[in-house]
């Protein structure tokens, strides 16, 4: 009996030292705008929760988190160089081994982006819990690696700028993506992996657009934007599923487009990959 009881005391004690107390901080940080031009961005956030969004104010960034000191360890680096600002942020976890989380242990951040300058992203958001609203902000460039995150990414403004090449590298994630409508890019590449992915490309802009998705094994919904023609390429496969709207009108073996394709002003050209997976698209009347 005494030895059960010393085995008992011996797994608490292993336990409230793997379920110590944590060691919250609190960060605060705020990149004022010195004239800059333009603005690089580059960010990695691995195990978090996490929102970033467009900020008013006359700054380059503003910083908000409260996140465990025995866990992680937080960088935040701005440098100056003429009239282009390089913010780098980047929070990575202490302990590499196996562990439990400590008792209250917090990993949360809010990243506000000024709204004054043109700017590039590089995201890696990793297993992040994660809105990403980019509504109002001027994006010339955009790179996100969401892993095995969740959350969102929404568009509900116009982007003021034009993003020349936006990519999206899914992993295992699961996302909701609303307005890409008001993205403004030319060129989107979606690497979906073994995402679930919904794709909503309501919008008040008009542009042309090109959409590569490497569909994989994952499970893609995309709701289309009426305002914009619409052709979709695919190979055909019997161990894959496209599903293509019954009033498009099929050009040829594997290619479909709206009816209206060539009278529309803005256009969304998909070229689509696929594998073992399924991608379904819908031409919403109203989005």
């Amino acid at each position: 009996m005494r030895k059960v009881a010393v085995t008992i005391l011996t797994i608490l004690a292993f336990s409230s030292g793997l379920l110590a107390d944590a060691d919250n901080q609190v960060y605060t940080r705020t990149i004022d705008f010195e004239g800059e031009k333009f603005l690089n961005v580059e960010m990695d956030f691995g195990m978090a929760e996490l929102k970033l969004a467009r900020g008013t104010g006359n700054y380059i960034a503003r910083i908000n988190g409260e996140y465990d000191a025995d866990l992680f360890e937080v960088t935040v680096k701005y440098q100056k160089e003429g009239d282009v600002g390089t913010l780098i942020m980047k929070i990575e976890q202490k302990k590499r081994s196996f562990t439990f989380s400590n008792k209250g242990s917090e990993n949360s951040w809010e990243v506000l982006l000024g709204d004054m300058v043109p700017m590039d992203l590089a995201v890696d958001a990793g297993m992040c819990e994660a809105d990403f609203d980019f509504s109002g902000l001027e994006i010339t460039g955009l790179e996100m690696d969401i892993g095995m995150a969740s959350g969102t990414i929404i568009f509900n403004q116009p982007n003021k700028g034009r993003i020349k090449d936006f990519s999206i590298d899914a992993g295992k994630s699961s996302f909701e993506c609303y307005g890409f409508g008001n993205a403004n890019f030319e060129n989107l590449e979606i690497d979906a992996g073994m995402a679930s992915f919904d794709l909503d490309f309501s919008g008040k802009l008009v542009f042309d657009g090109n959409v590569t998705l490497d569909a994989g094994m994952s499970s893609t919904n995309i709701k289309l934007n009426h305002n914009m023609g619409t052709k979709i390429h695919y190979s055909e496969d019997w161990t894959s599923s496209v599903g293509v709207p019954d009033d498009f009108e099929k050009v040829k073996d594997g290619v479909y487009q709206t009816r209206d394709y060539d009278s529309k002003k803005g256009h969304l050209d998909f070229d689509i990959d696929i594998s073992m997976g399924s991608v379904d698209f819908e031409l919403a009347e109203s989005l």
